[in-house]
C-alpha cells in the first residue's frame, strides 16, 4: 500500500478513501510483530506527509492517532529504531501547530508514551553498549516540543504531570502574583 503514495493518481485516491484506510488501519494487531510495527508505521508517515498542509477529519486524525497510540505502546527493545522514528515523525507531522490536534494528541497521553516508550528505550537513547539513535532523538524532541509550544501559547491547557497547583487561573481579586 505504501507504493501508492508514489503517483499523483493514487495519491489522490487515497485521499478521497481515507477514512474507509483509517477504519481498516485501526484495528489490525500493529503492536504483534516487529515487521507489522514498521509497515504500519510507514504507512502512518506516508499518510502524515500526503495530508501535511491539507485539511483531515478529526475522526480519521483520532484514528490515526489511536493507531499510533497501540504500536507505540507495543514499543520494546526488540523493535526496530527506524519504525520509532517513522512513527514518531508521522504524529508530529500530524499535529505540527495546531492546538486542537495537539490536544486530541495529548489525551491519548502520547507525550507519554513518546517519553516512556521510545526515548526511554536504550536503542534509542543509548545503554550498556549502545550508543543510541540520535536521528530518532532528535525527532522525539521536535515531537514533544509541539506539546511545549501549543502548551505556551494557550496556556489554559494543562500538563498531564506538574499543572495540578495551575488549576485555576491568576486573578488579582482571588489571590496574591505570582513570585
Amino acid at each position: 500500500m505504501c507504493n501508492l503514495f508514489l503517483h499523483s493518481e493514487t495519491r489522490a485516491l487515497l485521499q478521497l478513501h481515507v477514512g474507509t484506510a483509517a477504519a481498516v488501519f485501526e484495528d489490525t494487531g500493529a503492536e504483534s510483530n516487529k515487521l507489522v510495527q514498521m509497515a504500519h508505521s510507514s504507512l502512518l508517515n506516508n499518510f502524515a506527509v500526503l495530508f501535511n498542509g491539507l485539511q483531515i477529519n478529526d475522526e480519521v486524525l483520532e484514528k490515526f492517532l489511536k493507531t499510533s497510540c497501540s504500536i507505540m505502546k507495543a514499543f520494546s527493545e526488540e523493535s526496530d529504531v527506524q519504525s520509532m522514528y517513522r512513527l514518531s515523525a508521522a504524529i508530529g507531522t500530524f499535529i505540527h501547530n495546531n492546538a486542537t490536534r495537539v490536544s486530541m494528541a495529548g489525551k491519548l497521553r502520547l507525550e507519554n508514551l513518546v517519553r516512556d516508550r521510545v526515548l526511554g528505550l536504550d536503542a534509542v537513547r543509548g545503554g550498556l553498549g549502545q550508543t543510541g539513535d540520535p536521528k530518532t532523538q532528535q525527532c522525539c524532541y521536535k515531537l514533544l516540543e509541539q506539546f511545549d509550544l501549543v502548551r505556551f501559547l494557550a496556556p489554559g491547557m494543562k500538563h498531564p504531570e506538574s499543572d495540578d497547583e495551575f488549576e485555576q487561573p491568576w486573578t488579582p481579586e482571588t489571590s496574591e502574583a505570582p513570585a
